[in-house]
């Protein structure tokens, strides 16, 4: 396996556990490592549960596809789709759009029904995520006013035995209880609502 050089240019962004880089040699990729470098069961649970829906199929895309891992300069590496605008530009936060005032109200329109597409999608395939976080999900232009959320992270049940995983009955009992949580803490933290 050819070793992958990642460094700052590179960076995306960079949360608690991980960091997100682009891929250097695939420019519609992008390359997940962890900031230390090892392993842990959030990434083993997500890869694990991306295995599991590989061959489910989305008429429009709800979550950043999984493509394998890769040896880099900064350890294991796992390799998606990199989320780009019609423009060519990386994606940007579900939170950074509620958070600035003039986008939240250019956008709101267009958010609202990816928001309510991408809930049907999920219910309708049954996937299964972990908190529903809106630094998690990205809304992805498709022109100057219309985009799809997709969510690019905490996918998966962290259940020792997760039901969910075998049953699209228990999948859409526990996404119901996300949706409406992730709504709750819309509305508490941002005042906006995008449920309708």
């Amino acid at each position: 396996m050819t070793m992958i050089y990642l460094d700052v240019s590179l960076l995306i962004s960079k949360g608690q556990h991980r960091a997100c880089y682009r891929h250097p040699l695939m420019l519609d990729k992008c390359i997940k490592v962890h900031l230390n470098g090892e392993y842990n069961r959030e990434t083993i649970r997500e890869i694990k549960y991306y295995k599991k829906i590989a061959d489910k199929t989305f008429s429009v895309p709800i979550i950043a596809q999984y493509h394998g891992v890769v040896k880099t300069n900064l350890g294991s590496g796992y390799v998606f789709d990199l989320i780009k605008d019609y423009n060519g530009e990386v994606s940007g936060t579900l939170s950074s759009y509620l958070s600035e005032k003039t986008l939240c109200e250019k956008h709101k329109a267009g958010i609202l029904q990816a928001y309510n597409r991408m809930k049907v999608l999920t219910e309708q395939h049954a996937i299964v995520t972990m908190t529903l976080k809106p630094y998690n999900i990205l809304y992805r232009l498709r022109n100057q006013d219309e985009g799809d959320l997709i969510i690019i992270d905490n996918l998966g049940c962290a259940n020792l035995f997760p039901l969910a995983y075998y049953s699209s009955f228990f999948a859409r009992q526990k996404l119901s209880r996300r949706f409406d949580d992730f709504e709750n803490m819309l509305m508490r933290e941002y005042g906006i609502t995008l449920s309708g």
